[in-house]
């Protein structure tokens, strides 16, 4: 098979798909991406083993064949992209859905959230609604901490093992308040181009963010910061990533587990598995790697957890402290009439300094009527 593709082509090929540019124009990256950016809202998360087929398990189904239901199934244009939590479970339902291959269900960590869970500016809804319709889906690849070679690049090992799990590790941290330095991803937030105030990726930089893909990741800068928060979490080894008393599928110690109860905490977030959603600020970082962009060229993005909220309240403080213009957050709520044109913030804010009052009693201070105060009160925001 061509070196000149990339292991996400070559599983298409595997497939039977076409691979050339042309025919690939409409097949979605392997990473469902919202542009770079983040969203505040609910959202489970899902460590499991993803694969995507054009074939549809409910079909298959109800056609008589034995197809393990996934935990979390979602459609791009033909495309079935398939998650679930059990190996075996996954593997089952990959020989039945795509049959024999080289390649089989890779291992991710996915978040989910219905759409209506997602706070977003009123105006951008209903294009929101439209592009993702009743869940938003992202994952991302989780590869080994290892050396590349020329034979076997280590294209992918950036995603999850220098991005998107130490910042998950880093907001858990500050969520509850255990000191850390957290982790600096703000380059990989920058609008691509040549421009002032723009990033252009490139080899160089990606050898400077992440190591180089046919050799070593420790001089990078991401590992660098994974290795001090890591420190700072009382764990002296980098290398480590599973919890403490984790062990292998045949029953022995793990050689990654951490001896740290502050690390082995902050790793729950991907190791454990969610009981609730959790309200979180996720953002959708650019892949630094040059060549991982789509054949419309358009760049693959990664999710990170930046941040945790305490409960809905805190996120829609938080979303309402971000977009201090918006007089409405997720529900089409407008400040009242008398407060038309202060920041959602302020209004909340003053709102929130009679908690406890009656009704009326707190309109009367606050300008507005008793049904508005507990129209807003209901909200939780």
């Amino acid at each position: 098979m061509s070196e000149d593709l990339s292991i996400y082509q070559q599983m298409l090929a595997e497939m039977g798909v076409d691979v050339s540019k042309e025919a690939l124009a409409n097949v979605p990256a392997p990473i469902l991406s919202f542009a770079a950016g983040s969203f505040i809202g609910k959202f489970n998360a899902l460590f499991g083993y993803w694969f995507m087929s054009t074939e549809d398990d409910v079909l298959r189904r109800e056609g008589g064949e034995e197809v393990p239901p996934p935990d979390i199934r979602t459609q791009v244009n033909e495309w079935f992209h398939y998650y679930y939590r059990d190996y075996d479970k996954a593997n089952e339902a990959y020989d039945v859905l795509i049959g024999e291959s080289d390649f089989s269900p890779n291992p991710a960590w996915a978040f989910f959230a219905r759409t209506t869970d997602i706070l977003i500016q009123e105006d951008r809804r209903e294009n929101f609604m439209e592009a993702f319709g009743e869940m938003v889906v992202q994952h991302v690849l989780v590869k080994r901490l290892q050396k590349g070679s020329e034979k076997y690049p280590a294209k992918n090992r950036h995603q999850y093992q220098l991005i998107s799990l130490p910042a998950a590790v880093a907001a858990q941290a500050n969520m509850f308040g255990m000191a850390s330095p957290g982790f600096n991803v703000e380059v990989l937030t920058l609008p691509e181009g040549d421009d002032e105030g723009q990033i252009t990726f490139t080899d160089e930089l990606f050898t400077e963010l992440c190591g180089e893909t046919e050799g070593d990741y420790q001089e990078s800068s991401l590992w660098k910061q994974r290795v001090a928060l890591w420190a700072a979490l009382g764990e002296p080894d980098g290398r480590k990533s599973a919890m403490v008393g984790s062990t292998t599928a045949s029953g022995r110690k793990h050689s990654l587990a951490t001896t740290s109860e502050k690390l082995s905490f902050c790793l729950s977030v991907a190791q454990g598995r969610w009981t609730k959603p959790r309200w979180i600020k996720l953002a959708s970082l650019h892949d630094p790697l040059p060549g991982n962009v789509s054949s419309a060229g358009n760049r693959w993005t990664i999710p990170a957890i930046v941040e945790f909220y305490a409960d809905e309240a805190a996120a829609r403080a938080a979303f309402a402290e971000e977009n201090p213009e918006e007089e409405g957050v997720a529900g089409g709520l407008s400040v009242p009439e008398n407060w038309a044109g202060a920041p959602l913030a302020q209004w909340l804010e003053e709102l929130h300094k009679h908690d406890g009052e009656a009704p009326a009693v707190a309109a009367g201070a606050l300008y507005c009527t008793p049904e508005e105060v507990n129209v807003w009160r209901e909200s939780g925001q």
